[in-house]
């Protein structure tokens, strides 16, 4: 028998899938829609946004960079209130003038039994949270003073935001800028001049912030045909040198004592996402690539071979020296392991297993020590509940896990103040969260 409940009747047909009247290319109305119609966007970009999917380049006053919220029903409004914002920020970073005291640290002390004590006393208070930038954060940076408590991140759609937890207890505390066209892949306070904040994104630009005349500077541009773009880059205040990990493979150094264009080296055959000056020896850097290799060079040689060179088994996404000496190294890789290498006698000195795996949402994780310490590290965690992983480069192992009551996320990223016991980590959804 056929099936429809009679023999040898077939069953109905389905009736007509409903179609909605967009579908059907008609307005609510019915009347058809025009050729030219597309689907709306869910926010409209401003005309401010569409000017900055291009590259800005030269000098660009503060004040074409303020960024009011594109969702305010009231656009001069809003901007008219954050150019008043900016003006008031500005006017307390341009206070902010001490630069701290020196580094202190022994080199190559371990980090003991008291040293994790301390650590564990460290947590997040509500007040020192706070959305810094509207979209996911992809560099940090601590300003060195130690009176006044800043922190800069950046996200991946160009802005940079400052965070100043101390300095009132409102929204008034936070406050960013639209600097780039494209993600902003490092930030720098030159310590010899905290008035100072260096830049770099994948728009081939490093940037420099003087707050005193309220200009972001043009330090440098590199070709985007060649250079493809700008993976990461790190500051030598001492040097006046930024030293630029390309999209290329290449490596270019900036002087800052200079108006020359940047000298370029090649140093990898995929992207350098890592790059780090040794503190005790300037002719010493360290590179890390998507070509799966960490690479030790002589700033003399580099048109020659490294002085020395490791293989992960995938990709690497950080590589730094230690703080104090510089006698030790550490490197993150997609290949699920922390690195640690000595630098005097060029050897792998142990291989640490984590969980590196973040997914195309977060930022990728990168190990940062204590400003103070060869030893201790920290470190972004996938583990529940959330909090932050504490490692040793000497020993090899994990010190310990640090949590907190309003901490309950995942911080890809982290920034150590330079002389102060703490430390400052940022997320993906633009929020910097102030252990302390």
């Amino acid at each position: 028998p056929l099936p429809g409940g009679v023999l040898g009747t077939p069953p109905p047909p389905p009736p007509p899938r409903e179609k909605s009247m967009r579908l059907q290319g008609m307005t609510s109305e019915g009347e058809k829609l025009p050729d030219n119609w597309r689907e709306p966007l869910r926010f409209k970009p401003s005309e401010k946004e569409d000017l900055w999917r291009e590259r800005r380049t030269g000098e660009l006053p503060i004040v074409e960079c303020v960024a009011p919220n594109p969702r305010a029903a009231d656009q001069e409004e809003a901007k008219r209130e954050a150019l008043e914002q900016m003006e008031v920020f500005a006017a307390k970073m341009a206070g902010v003038e001490d630069r701290g005291s020196e580094r202190t640290g022994v080199a190559d002390e371990k980090a003991g039994a008291a040293y994790v004590a301390e650590m564990r006393k460290l947590t997040v208070s509500d007040k020192d949270v706070a959305k810094t930038v509207p979209d996911r954060i992809y560099a940090m940076a601590f300003h060195p003073s130690e009176t006044h408590t800043l922190v800069a991140a950046a996200d991946k759609c160009g802005r940079v935001g400052f965070f100043a937890p101390d300095w009132s207890d409102d929204d008034s505390c936070v406050f960013h800028m639209q600097v780039h066209s494209r993600a902003v892949t490092s930030l720098h306070f030159d310590t010899s001049n905290p008035a100072a904040l260096y830049t770099s994104s994948y728009d081939c630009l490093v940037r420099k912030l003087d707050i005193h005349s309220r200009k972001w500077l043009e330090v440098a541009q590199f070709d985007e045909d060649d250079m493809k773009f700008l993976a990461t880059s790190t500051l030598h205040s001492e040097q006046k040198a930024v030293y630029c990990g390309m999209g290329s493979g290449h490596m270019g150094v900036c002087d800052l004592r200079a108006r020359a264009k940047p000298v370029i080296y090649a140093l990898h055959g995929k992207t350098i996402r890592a790059v780090d000056v040794s503190p005790s020896d300037p002719n010493l850097i360290l590179t890390g690539s998507i070509d799966t290799t960490v690479a030790l060079w002589d700033a003399r040689k580099l048109k020659g071979k490294p002085l020395a060179s490791w293989e992960h088994g995938r990709g690497v996404t950080s590589a730094r020296f230690s703080p104090v000496s510089g006698n030790v190294a550490v490197s993150v890789s997609f290949d699920d392991t922390i690195r640690v290498f000595d630098i005097a006698s060029r050897t792998e000195t142990q291989k640490i297993r984590h969980n590196n795996q973040t997914g195309r949402w977060l930022t990728s994780f990168q190990a940062v020590f204590d400003a103070s310490s060869d030893d201790a590290f920290v470190i972004g965690s996938m583990e529940q509940p959330r909090g932050v992983d504490l490692f040793s480069a000497r020993g090899g192992g994990r010190l310990g896990r640090l949590n907190s009551e309003a901490f309950a996320c995942v911080c890809s990223l982290y920034a150590w103040h330079p002389t102060r016991r703490m430390f400052a980590g940022g997320n993906s959804s633009g929020k910097v969260y102030l252990w302390r």
